[in-house]
């Protein structure tokens, strides 16, 4: 076996099924013992569907089963467990995915994989899948040269053993979350022959596996059961989750449809809580997107994900449509479907809590928001780096680009091993001609949405201006640090469990803005007023709430200032002035080796109650050590 055929694999098996034979059990513990020294397994698992129950649950927690015809469960926990495996390996770096159920037999181990690779050397190159495996009983529908090995695929069922590529995965999941599925995961694909460009063996061809006379895990579920599911007449309600408290209710909407068609990018994100807030009395929650934005949401949210364009074309299938329009309504309410905001003009709240009103409003569904739905992150253990955003889609809420990098060159003296990734749009300002030190560890993140979100699931924080990258930051639970100009944060907010916001209008401008003051402002002080220092100051607080069990150093803040005389120390900070006496020379050495040469005497037990002061008094920060 070549070592550069880059596959991954799984078997299908439910070790816990109560009828699981020996025979087959044995026969996928040899075979996965073998493949595991050869290739990678890809972590993904096989889905029971025995019942409606397991049919939601499994819905609920991935949304991604779409079907609109008969069914039989083995049919949809089939469909269930290699949707969920295309999904898992579209994100690897893998050229092809083996996928085998458990009632394969494989006399050879050695002559099994060499001619998979073999047989995988003669597909054309825009191949989709490849069946390793041809039931005796199809051999009558070949029609082509008896020379070849591999030829189209002329059989119409068995997913016994199947080599799916990078694009063929990519096409089989996007056509079932856009359309559905109406047939058996075998019909559909061997049906689908424009669709899809598939593969087999030839009748004399050289075959690598048979199958074991018994049924597979997938058969031995087999009722039937048509959709939608209901039970007592009632649909099968889904777990309350999303740390939204839904009242009881009976209501039921049915399939619904969500439009976010006008807004800003932080405007869906604002908009999430509201549409989790209706899952637990719809059959089925459909958010449309624009395409940009498709790939990225379809990953990280719980609910169905499509593109607007297809949503247009199928209302039909809908119950209920609402469209969410904009928070406050600027031109909003023109749109087909658009429902209202009772609260905009009334209610000083963040826009989250208007949606969530709103959607209260029309649906009857009373709510209770405790926590934003967090998507899941995993900060870098070992390659740490943080996040920067100097762009805004609204040019005139930009902090000046040139204190962006001014920035960033006071972090790496702060930080040196912990890299800056700079997320630059098509239509941000260019960074890297303000910077000072060319030798800086930037790295500049230009691509799509999908980019973004991948580096926003390992940042350590976050710092931008009030722009939609922002509230994808704040999507993510990233320590964030926002600054805000002519727009206030009250209702636009970062949301994020742990963050400072700079409003830099706040005491220095009193003109209200609108977007005709803003468009027609010269000096723009709200934001050119906001210092390098006042951001780090923020900086520094957001990171010692968010990192406080980690290993800590002491920095002051450098919005702090000193005098010095032979008996005191007068510390300012803002309006507040802080009076430290030395009582003693020692104490007057180890303050001012903390203030001027940054150097921390722990040995000093009056220094020790001096720290624990400066501290409460936000003089010294405890920040991580990264």
């Amino acid at each position: 076996m070549d070592k550069s055929f880059n596959l991954c694999y799984n078997i299908f098996h439910l070790p816990k099924s109560i009828r699981t034979q020996k025979k087959r059990k044995d026969s996928f513990l040899s075979l996965d013992n073998y493949l595991s020294q050869k290739f990678d397994r890809l972590p993904t698992p096989t889905v029971e569907i025995s019942n409606k129950q397991q049919f939601f649950t499994f819905n609920n927690a991935h949304t991604i089963l779409f079907p609109k015809g008969k069914f039989k469960y083995g049919e949809l926990g089939i469909w269930a467990s290699n949707l969920l495996a295309y999904k898992n390996f579209l994100k690897t770096e893998y050229d092809y995915l083996l996928l085998m159920e458990d009632d394969i037999l494989v006399l050879n181990n050695n002559l099994f994989t060499d001619l998979l690779q073999k047989y995988i050397n003669q597909i054309p190159k825009d191949w989709d899948v490849f069946s390793y495996y041809c039931p005796e009983n199809q051999f009558h529908k070949f029609k082509g040269a008896e020379n070849k090995n591999v030829v189209r695929s002329y059989q119409d069922w068995s997913m016994l053993c199947y080599v799916v590529s990078k694009r063929g995965a990519e096409k089989l999941f996007k056509d079932s979350q856009e359309h559905g599925i109406r047939r058996p995961l075998d019909h559909h694909i061997f049906y689908n022959k424009k669709r899809y460009k598939t593969y087999t063996i030839a009748p004399k061809a050289a075959r690598g596996c048979e199958r074991i006379e018994i049924k597979s895990t997938f058969q031995e579920i087999q009722k039937s059961i048509l959709f939608p599911l209901r039970q007592n007449n009632s649909i099968i309600k889904p777990k309350n989750s999303h740390y939204i408290d839904i009242e009881k209710s009976n209501k039921n909407l049915g399939n619904v449809l969500i439009y976010k068609s006008y807004g800003g990018l932080g405007d869906i994100f604002f908009s999430i809580p509201a549409i989790y807030s209706i899952v637990d009395n719809a059959t089925q929650v459909t958010l449309a997107v624009e395409k940009r934005l498709l790939n990225f949401f379809k990953k990280y949210l719980t609910v169905n994900v499509i593109d607007e364009e297809t949503a247009k074309n199928n209302h039909s299938y809908y119950d209920t449509i609402y469209e969410l329009g904009n928070y406050p309504p600027f031109k909003g309410y023109n749109l087909p479907y658009s429902i209202t905001y009772p609260t905009h003009k009334k209610v000083k709240q963040h826009a989250i809590n208007h949606y969530l009103d709103a959607l209260e409003n029309v649906t009857g569904i009373k709510h209770r928001f405790r926590k934003y739905p967090y998507f899941d992150r995993k900060v870098n253990a070992t390659n740490k780096y943080y996040t920067i955003h100097p762009g805004a889609g609204f040019k005139l809420k930009i902090w000046p680009t040139g204190k962006f990098a001014k920035l960033i060159e006071e972090i790496a003296t702060i930080f040196p091993s912990l890299k800056c990734k700079i997320i630059q749009g098509p239509d941000d300002p260019d960074i890297i001609p303000f910077f000072q030190n060319k030798n800086l560890p930037i790295e500049l993140i230009t691509g799509g949405m999908e980019e973004v979100g991948k580096v926003m699931e390992k940042t350590s924080f976050f710092i931008g201006n009030d722009a939609g990258i922002t509230h994808v930051a704040g999507a993510f639970n990233i320590p964030t640090v926002g600054i805000y100009g002519p727009t206030g944060p009250g209702s636009w907010g970062s949301f994020s469990e742990h963050n400072e916001l700079i409003w830099g209008k706040k005491g220095v401008c009193n003109i209200k803005c609108n977007y005709d003051v803003i468009m027609a402002c010269e000096h723009k002080i709200c934001l050119n007023s906001v210092t390098v220092t006042r951001v780090l100051e923020a900086l520094y607080k957001v990171l010692q709430k968010s990192y406080s069990g980690n290993k800590t150093i002491l920095k002051i803040n450098p919005e702090v200032s000193f005098e010095f005389s032979k008996k005191y120390c007068i510390i300012k900070l803002g309006e507040r002035e802080l009076l430290l006496e030395y009582h003693t020379p020692n104490l007057k050495k180890a303050i001012e080796n903390l203030f001027i040469e940054e150097k921390i005497n722990f040995e000093n037990e009056e220094m020790k109650m001096v720290l624990d002061v400066l501290m409460e008094q936000e003089i010294l920060f405890k920040i991580p050590a990264f």
